[in-house]
């Protein structure tokens, strides 16, 4: 069995979720110690659940954290096995993510985009998903976030109401 660093349940239900831990645009939070942070509360919320722990919002808490340790590595592009980070075998740490999935329209997406591309142009770097924008630019100007088909993170830059010119 897994063990904690002795933060209980509740504390990870406060102090655990991914978007408060992540900052994926803020290049004062670098990837590294993101993905260690996110890795450490991730073996912890999992000892709570294999420990009797597994309420329904512990267990989704684990799931969201499974799938940000995926997205972060992809996000970031570092490999990352989930038995050698986290303890947890492969295919059951791929159900935690799958289980979150499910459960957001925007991370089924993103999920696609980098595994079976079921709705993306597989291998096609010009078709892209937008993911996001960055809401501190000048009014004038749009900065976008997106994947494209070929698994690559993109971004763009332009006026409103004109075409994006992505990156790449």
């Amino acid at each position: 069995m897994s063990e904690t660093t002795g933060c209980t349940a509740d504390w990870h239900l406060e102090h655990s979720a991914p978007e408060q831990l992540l900052h994926y645009l803020d290049p004062h939070y670098p990837f590294a110690r993101q993905a260690n942070m996110l890795a450490r509360r991730f073996q912890d919320v999992q000892a709570l659940c294999d420990g009797g722990e597994a309420t329904p919002a512990l267990t989704r808490l684990r799931n969201a954290l499974a799938f940000h340790l995926i997205k972060l590595s992809r996000w970031w592009r570092f490999d990352f096995c989930p038995r050698g980070v986290t303890g947890v075998n492969n295919p059951l740490f791929l159900t935690y993510v799958k289980n979150h999935a499910e459960r957001s329209v925007d991370d089924e997406t993103l999920l696609d985009a980098f595994t079976a591309q079921r709705y993306m142009h597989a291998g096609d770097g010009g078709h892209i998903v937008m993911l996001g924008y960055d809401p501190l630019t000048d009014p004038t100007i749009s900065i976008l976030y997106g994947v494209d088909g070929q698994r690559t993170f993109r971004f763009a830059t332009g006026s409103h109401g004109v075409e994006p010119l992505w990156n790449g």
